[in-house]
């Protein structure tokens, strides 16, 4: 959980800060970056309600994963296909995601560790903090050094990717080893 939250965290952060930037850079519509930005609040706006009741139905767990590699495609969509509609289409999934995982990552964090939560949720926010910190270094050197965005934004969707993947292998072995440390 701390490494999948971390490495969301990371993906999600060089998300936010270059994929404005890369919207201008491929798009001639003007202010393309505000309206991206405007799609992704509108699809965040009902996302939390939205995937807690996905949660319920399909369980945290399965939900957050897709949650996550939903997000890695919105990330790796508009560079891919650059242009004006993928750029779109990647904020309407940026949108939709981001504020779901963390309401899903606290509220499942909540049910695996019921006693004493604080420690975990404290522990989830540092990860998810460092991630935000390196991540905007790292992006801005990537960045920096090839002058495009490609290997800083499809980087991130990889990190988020790997984020996905590691939520259910590792989440697994912690519902067994706490099973065997009940009986």
């Amino acid at each position: 959980m701390m490494i999948s939250y971390g490495l969301e965290g990371l993906g999600y952060i060089v998300t936010g800060t270059y994929l404005v930037a890369f919207a201008k850079s491929v798009s001639n519509i003007p202010n393309i970056a505000s309206f991206s930005w405007i799609l992704v609040g509108i699809a965040a706006t009902p996302s939390c309600i939205g995937w807690s009741m996905l949660a319920s139905r399909w369980g945290k767990k399965w939900t957050l994963t897709v949650a996550m590699l939903l997000q890695s495609i919105g990330i790796a969509i508009p560079v891919l296909i650059p242009s004006s509609t993928a750029i779109f289409a990647g904020a309407i999934l940026f949108g939709v995601t981001f504020m779901g995982i963390t309401t899903l990552s606290i509220s499942f964090a909540k049910e695996l560790y019921p006693k004493n939560n604080r420690k975990i949720i404290g522990l989830l926010t540092t990860f998810f903090g460092l991630g935000q910190i390196i991540g905007p270094l790292v992006g801005g050197i990537l960045i920096s050094g090839n002058g495009n965005y490609l290997t800083a934004l499809i980087g991130a969707a990889f990190i988020v990717f790997l984020g996905a993947l590691s939520l259910p292998l590792g989440i697994g072995r912690t519902d067994r080893q706490l099973k065997q440390a009940k009986c």
